[in-house]
């Protein structure tokens, strides 16, 4: 988190089939890290976490998605719609994805780059 430890808020852990997430937050920098998989019993918490992420961050939405191991179509949605909420407000968001099987899906659903890879 920039600042330091202790800068950063942690506003919400979620664990359970198979997928945990968090979500911590500063005044610049909302972040939303995802491990495990994001499928038809997931989706929904994933969902929710980034809808209020977005609703509240003020700044930039990074969306951690390196321990991620398998994002459904469902999930890339709401990445979209988390994506349109912070554009809305003059935000941002910014996925963190390194795993060839998880950046597939956006090469394939999003060729024109629409939302925001890194690396």
């Amino acid at each position: 988190m920039p600042g330091g430890p202790g800068a950063g808020e942690v506003r919400g852990t979620v664990h359970g089939s198979g997928l945990s997430l968090t979500r911590e937050g500063s005044s610049a920098l909302t972040v939303v890290s995802a491990s495990g998989e994001v499928d038809a019993a997931t989706v929904a918490s994933f969902a929710r976490l980034l809808s209020s992420a977005a609703a509240e961050a003020e700044g930039s939405l990074l969306v951690d998605l390196d321990e991620l191991s398998f994002l459904d179509l469902k999930g890339y949605v709401a990445l979209l719609n988390a994506d349109r909420k912070m554009r809305e407000r003059g935000g941002e968001v910014v996925i963190l994805c390194s795993r060839p099987t998880i950046r597939r899906i956006f090469t394939a659903r999003d060729p024109r780059g629409r939302l925001r890879l890194c690396p």
